[in-house]
C-alpha cells in the first residue's frame, strides 16, 4: 500500500490526507477521505435514540436516513473508504495512518489533517 492509498478519519468526521511520495506522481488520487461512525453512547441509547446512518463499506457510502417523520429523502455520501461502528481503532490506524508514518520516516512527504 502507498501513500497514495492511505486514509486517515476521526468518528463522524471526514477528514483529508495529502501526500507527496514518488509512487503518486502524474495521479489525482494524493487526497483521499474517509468517515467513521461511532457506536451510540449509553446516554443516547437510554434517551432511545436510533442510529440513522448506514455505512456501505463495499461502495465507500454512508446512508443518512431522514429523522423528519414523512416527505425527507435518505441522504447519500460517498467516501474513499468508510468505517462502521464495530470497526477497532487499532484496524482504522492500521490501514489509515500507518502507511503515511511509513513513508515520512522514509523521508517523503505525507499529512493527515483531522
Amino acid at each position: 500500500m502507498s501513500v497514495s492509498d492511505a486514509w486517515y478519519v476521526v468518528d463522524n468526521t471526514p477528514t483529508t490526507i495529502l501526500s507527496q511520495n514518488p509512487e503518486a506522481k502524474g495521479k489525482d488520487d494524493n487526497v483521499r477521505v474517509a468517515i467513521r461512525c461511532r457506536p451510540l453512547n449509553e446516554t443516547e441509547i437510554k434517551n432511545g435514540n436510533k442510529e440513522v446512518v448506514q455505512m456501505d463499506q463495499v461502495s465507500g457510502q454512508v446512508i443518512v436516513q431522514s429523522t423528519k417523520a414523512h416527505g425527507e429523502k435518505e441522504k447519500v455520501f460517498t467516501f474513499d473508504t468508510v468505517f462502521d461502528s464495530e470497526a477497532k481503532q487499532v484496524d482504522v490506524y492500521n490501514e489509515t495512518a500507518r502507511p503515511i508514518i511509513k513513508f515520512a520516516l522514509e523521508g517523503y512527504n505525507g499529512m493527515t489533517v483531522v
